[in-house]
């Protein structure tokens, strides 16, 4: 940024030469048609005398009055806020300022206020040709005049200088403050981002505390689920063991009553031929006997001979019934001994019958019983889906 006293004489140069050429008519730049993004290579913004002399009364230097790019505020450490920030308040300076100076052309184009009288200022009256004396006073009275319009000149400019050092003071009081809400909005974004960030940390944990104890409740019903089931499959296998062990004792006892019936029939039977060869043999032995005894008798005499021959004829009948009657009681017996073993054999389907049934309706609880605990089995998963389904949403 330039001093005051560079731009104020080179607007004072700018107006004394706009004002020769406006006798020229040539075309001028005002405040109402500059160009407000550039500044022109020769450094002059305003040619116009009126605009000029605008800036000049509000000590507003016309390149303040030119828009300046963002990147010309950047400066190493500051951030790109702080560079929109000062952007934004050249901006409005720039805006206000301009607006100031134009109403200030305004107020002098209403007032038709003359531009050449600072200039005439400057220039020294004309002395007459009769009188050194007048002239000697005219000298002091213009050089005191132009005294007087130094200190005027100097004081307009230190004004300027007040006026710009205060605006530069408010811009950077301005611009401190700007910066301490900046720093403060900050603070106060990284204390509320803080507390977000405890906000979230203390909801994760308690998200995961309680997950963890849903997992652990999860867990728990799984192991018990997990233990019925082993409990239940336990039960299960010590019922087939018991089973096995009824069907296998059931098979040992009919082995054991095949065995034994077997063992009676055998025992019968043996018996019966035992006593059908006793009595072969004592029927043989007597029949032996009886021959003995008979063909002892032969050599008695023969006058005896009939009535041996009726004895030994009543001996054979009597053999005959004795044989005839030993053959109906083995087949008594016989029938006795049949008679019994039908009735076991019809105990033993009777109690093979029953023992069916009853493996039968054993069975048909047990598939109840199995049908019931897998209903409660999917029951429990379908509710523990339910909720590890409430759980997810």
């Amino acid at each position: 940024m330039r001093g005051p006293e560079e731009w104020f004489d080179q607007l004072s140069q700018v107006k004394e030469t706009s004002l020769k050429k406006k006798k020229k008519k040539k075309r001028l730049t005002s405040l109402e048609n500059f160009d407000q993004t550039r500044i022109p290579s020769s450094g002059v913004v305003l040619t116009s005398p009126r605009s000029v002399e605008a800036c000049l009364r509000l000590g507003v230097d016309p390149k303040e009055l030119v828009k300046r790019p963002v990147s010309s505020f950047k400066e190493a450490g500051i951030t790109d806020e702080l560079v929109s920030v000062r952007y934004e308040h050249y901006e409005t300076r720039r805006l206000e300022k301009l607006d100031a100076v134009r109403q200030m052309r305004k107020n002098m184009l209403e007032t038709d206020e003359p531009l050449d009288t600072a200039q005439h200022a400057y220039a020294a009256p004309p002395i007459a040709e009769g009188s050194q004396d007048d002239g000697s006073t005219m000298i002091e009275k213009e050089r005191k005049r132009v005294e007087m319009q130094k200190e005027r000149h100097a004081k307009e400019i230190q004004q300027m200088v007040n006026y710009q050092l205060k605006m530069n003071k408010i811009m950077e009081e301005n611009i401190r403050k700007i910066e301490e809400a900046k720093r403060k909005e900050e603070q106060k974004k990284k204390e509320m981002i803080k507390m977000q960030q405890e906000w979230e940390a203390e909801k994760r944990r308690k998200e995961l505390e309680k997950k963890r104890e849903e997992e652990l409740q999860e867990k728990k019903r799984q192991e018990l689920a997990v233990r019925m089931l082993e409990q239940e499959r336990e039960r299960e296998e010590k019922e087939r063991q018991k089973e096995r062990q009824r069907k296998q004792e059931a098979e040992r006892n009919e082995a054991i009553a095949r065995a034994k019936r077997e063992e009676a029939r055998k025992r019968t039977e043996a018996n019966l031929i035992r006593e059908r060869e006793i009595a072969a043999e004592k029927e043989r032995q007597r029949q032996e006997a009886e021959i003995r005894r008979i063909e002892a008798l032969q050599e008695q005499k023969r006058a005896m001979a009939i009535e041996r021959a009726k004895k030994r004829e009543e001996a054979e009948e009597r053999i005959h019934q004795v044989l005839e009657s030993n053959q109906l009681k083995l087949a008594k017996k016989r029938e006795v001994l049949e008679a019994k073993q039908r009735h076991n054999e019809e105990r033993r389907i009777a109690f093979e019958r029953k023992r069916e049934e009853e493996a039968e309706e054993r069975r048909r609880q047990e598939e109840e019983k199995e049908r019931l605990r897998q209903a409660v089995v999917e029951e429990a998963h379908r509710e523990m889906e339910r909720k590890k389904q409430k759980v997810r949403s």
